[in-house]
Parts: structure tokens; sequence; C-alpha cells
């Protein structure tokens, strides 16, 4: 089975060229363009293997390390890579 991907990067043009490619190869990828959008997606996913995010996304907005934890609360096994984009 392919990997649930979730791609959350502060540039929103990198991030969709990541999960074109990603889904080209055959994976379940998703893009998110709002780190409180994504915050609010992730805090109740139950299905996702990968979180590719930005690790800063700027003043008042969550940080990368703030979406993989509140992820992981429920997916535990989460693996996370931060992306500097």
């Amino acid at each position: 089975m392919p990997a649930r991907i979730v791609v959350v990067l502060k540039d929103p043009e990198l991030a969709d060229a990541t999960v074109s490619a990603l889904v080209v190869d055959g994976h379940d990828a998703l893009t998110v363009h709002d780190p409180m959008t994504a915050l609010a997606l992730l805090g109740q996913a139950a299905d996702i293997d990968l979180l590719v995010t930005s690790p800063y996304f700027g003043e008042g907005k969550p940080t990368g390390a703030s979406l993989a934890l509140m992820t992981k609360l429920r997916r535990p096994d989460l693996k996370v890579i931060f992306a500097a984009d």
C-alpha cells in the first residue's frame, strides 16, 4: 500500500510540485497550503504515514514542529521530514 503523505510547505509551488511527483510515483499525497488549515486537518488525521513540512511558516502561524506534534498525538508512528523552502 502506498504511503499516505501530507505536504505542507511555505512555498505553495514547491508543495504542489512535490505532491505531483509523489502521485506520479504512485503515492497517496495531499497538499495543504495553509498551516492553520493543516493544523486542524492533522489534529483529526487517522491515516497519515508521512508529513513533509517547512520548519517555519512565519510569525503568528504554527511551526512544522507543531504540526508534527499534533499529528503524533493520534499517529505516534508518524514519520516527518522537515524541508527548508
